[in-house]
């Protein structure tokens, strides 16, 4: 909730941008042109998140938030190592794939190998074909 108003001393403007408990109010005489924002003591700044609230319940709440986000954190880890996280027949897929690319290159290797051999037969016509035109042309001459 964003409320603005003005008070009455001088005509300078503040804005609250909490939820009505008055957690941040900034007020345009704290807006410096060359700085930017100027914190003063009256000034409180909004809790980010991560940051506990005062008081006692304040800091069991945020005790509690992080030792659940360290344990969250630890045991996704323990998780990965242990491979908890992976498929149950990871192994079987592993292998089917592995198979898979085997027989691939395999077809890739045979296409290769024929397609070299139709070009050496081709290569065997075009200069069979020549050394015979040769040899008939010179005939020709002979007769």
């Amino acid at each position: 909730m964003e409320q603005a108003s003005n008070s009455a001393v001088g005509s300078s403007l503040e804005v609250n941008l909490g939820n009505g408990d008055g957690t941040s109010v900034v007020s345009a005489s704290d807006i410096t042109p060359e700085i930017g924002f100027n914190l003063t003591e009256e000034t409180t700044a909004v809790p980010s998140v991560g940051e506990r609230k005062p008081g006692f319940w304040g800091f069991i709440k945020h005790a509690a938030e992080k030792t659940f986000r360290g344990l969250e954190h630890v045991s996704e880890k323990l998780a990965d190592f242990l491979g908890l996280n992976d498929s149950r027949y990871q192994w079987v897929l592993d292998r089917h794939n592995q198979i898979r690319e085997q027989e691939e290159e395999e077809r890739r290797e045979q296409r290769e190998r024929e397609m070299d051999e139709q070009a050496r037969q081709q290569a065997a016509l075009e200069t069979g074909g020549v050394q015979a035109a040769s040899s008939m042309q010179s005939q020709s001459r002979a007769i």
